[in-house]
């Protein structure tokens, strides 16, 4: 998974946000809905864990292997890479 971040430098900070871009070639519609669901979801978990103030976008990243990958690795994937983006 791929995840830009942006800080919106608002003053005061609001709700960060998520956006999700999946692209036909990662397969049919419920597949891409079923990666934008299960990150939804995990962005909603915790966001009290992420920054206000910053959005995010992500990417599914193409492997060699099921897509859209399990929850579990999804939601560790998830959190790993935002750690690495923002300061907490």
């Amino acid at each position: 998974m791929v995840v830009q971040a942006l800080d919106r430098q608002e003053t005061p900070a609001h709700a960060s946000r998520v956006g999700i871009v999946v692209s036909r070639k990662f397969g049919h519609a419920v597949k891409r809905n079923l990666f934008k669901r299960r990150v939804r979801e995990i962005f909603r978990q915790n966001k009290n864990l992420l920054p206000r103030g910053w959005d995010f976008v992500v990417l599914p990243k193409h492997k060699a292997g099921e897509f859209p990958a399990d929850y579990q690795s999804l939601y560790q994937d998830f959190l790993e890479t935002t750690k690495k983006l923002c300061p907490l």
